[in-house]
């Protein structure tokens, strides 16, 4: 009240330039009264004697997995005192940029993905989290301790497997208790003591200069192998060997209202199977699935899910490698038959839509295919020609057979009247092979031997 001026310094202009200020003056007459008003004053900085200050800054960076793949199509949101201020999604490279936004405010980002919980995920990563909760083979970043605490309860246990393993099987659409994608600072310090305290945000105080290195890492819930990607356009698809995990069943006959069992075999060479996982298709208007029992690999009904269209999903791991002979029979399939009919390709297949049949193994991931044994389709007991699947096909059909050891095969392809339309030689390798051939590589419609 007393002051009779007021000195402003350059210090009170936030941008340097001009700024309006608002001020209160008193009045006070010999009697002692007093009054006020509230008024502004424009304040500019006419000698450009301040040097300038922006009013606005630029915020951006960039969104990476783990393992360096970009993240497109992340909505990254700004909020400012707890208010939206403006959102974007990352680009093709993974990275965003806000331009315009106001200076010395407090700004919080945060990146969203909650799309496809199944993005990148399969039993190959319950094999993984499970020989990290057994101490057989610690996984090797906390960014993928992240991954594997699939129920967010800061620790990796048996109940993140299970949870996991019904994502999967499709008896659980979402994450009980988590985001399908996880964001986390990437300057932050993360450690395998501290990856459960992390924030799916980035809070900037004071925003007073341009920030374009606003970096996060992001994590698919349940993805420990790398496997998955934001991003229609850009989906990581895992690399598969060319090696096949060939399962057989035999094209035996039933009747009406019998209840079978068929052996599922594998009839590959030896080897240890870590975990597998595919989906079998029955005819559900000759078959009533009724259970899978143990044979070669332990089962329970944990282990699979009977779909509404007559599909079977089947996720199988061990806590350790389980060495899988030539023939075993791995488990059996329980029917109950509703009319008289066969096991044959069109009855009981394997089927790879939205669900991919792999094997796990010490020497790597194998697909899996499904082949089916009569009683006129063995050569000797070194050699096998299997049936084609599928048949009939349009497009291209598979054709497995077996070798005793590596050598050159010939396979030919005849018409009904007998006559070679093509053959083709191969350099096969000992054990389980596999011929694709199409149908544009024929100059023939029809029933075609080989």
């Amino acid at each position: 009240v007393n002051n009779i001026s007021r000195v402003f310094t350059c210090a009170d202009l936030a941008n340097g330039k001009a700024d309006t200020i608002e001020v209160m003056m008193f009045v006070t007459d010999l009697a002692g009264n007093q009054d006020f008003c509230r008024t502004n004053i424009i304040l500019q900085d006419n000698q450009d004697a301040c040097p300038d200050v922006p009013t606005f800054g630029n915020l951006g960076g960039a969104i990476r997995g783990y393992n360096q793949n970009p993240s497109p199509e992340v909505l990254v949101n700004v909020q400012s005192a707890g208010s939206p201020i403006t959102s974007g999604n990352t680009n093709g490279s993974g990275s965003y940029v806000f331009n315009n936004l106001n200076m010395h405010k407090d700004y919080m980002l945060i990146p969203e993905f909650d799309k496809d919980p199944l993005n990148g995920i399969s039993t190959k990563d319950i094999v993984k989290i499970q020989r990290h909760i057994l101490g057989l083979e610690i996984l090797d970043s906390p960014y993928k301790y992240i991954a594997a605490d699939v129920n967010r309860s800061g620790s990796i246990t048996a109940r993140d497997v299970s949870e996991l393993r019904k994502l999967i099987l499709g008896i659980d659409n979402n994450f009980e208790n988590n985001k399908s994608w996880n964001f986390v600072d990437a300057n932050w310090a993360i450690t395998a003591d501290n990856f459960a305290s992390y924030k799916n945000h980035i809070q900037l105080n004071d925003f007073n200069q341009n920030a374009m290195n606003v970096d996060f890492i992001s994590i698919k819930t349940g993805d420990v192998t790398g496997e998955a990607n934001t991003g229609l356009q850009n989906q990581h698809q895992a690399s598969r060997s060319n090696h096949n995990l060939v399962l057989e069943v035999g094209e035996t006959n039933f009747d009406k209202n019998e209840l079978i069992k068929i052996p599922i075999r594998s009839i590959n060479n030896d080897f240890s199977l870590n975990g597998l996982q595919f989906a079998m298709q029955f005819d559900a208007r000759a078959l009533e699935f009724i259970a899978i029992e143990s044979a070669g690999l332990e089962m329970d009904p944990s282990n699979y899910n009977v779909m509404g269209d007559g599909t079977i999903r089947l996720s199988w791991n061990g806590n350790q490698p389980k060495l899988i002979s030539n023939m075993e029979c791995l488990f059996y399939l329980v029917c109950q038959t509703k009319q008289v009919g066969q096991i044959n390709y069109n009855s009981l297949r394997v089927i790879q839509e939205d669900y991919s049949a792999e094997a796990y193994t010490l020497g790597g991931d194998f697909e899996i295919a499904m082949v089916y044994r009569s009683s006129n389709n063995k050569v000797d007991e070194s050699y096998e020609l299997f049936q084609n699947i599928p048949n009939p096909f349009y497009s291209e059909t598979n054709i497995y057979f077996r070798v005793p050891e590596e050598e050159h095969v010939m396979i030919g392809f005849y018409d009904i009247s007998g006559k070679m339309l093509k053959s083709y030689e191969i350099a096969a390798k000992k054990g389980i092979n596999t011929l694709k051939v199409k149908s544009e590589e024929f100059n023939s419609n029809g029933v075609l031997y080989y």
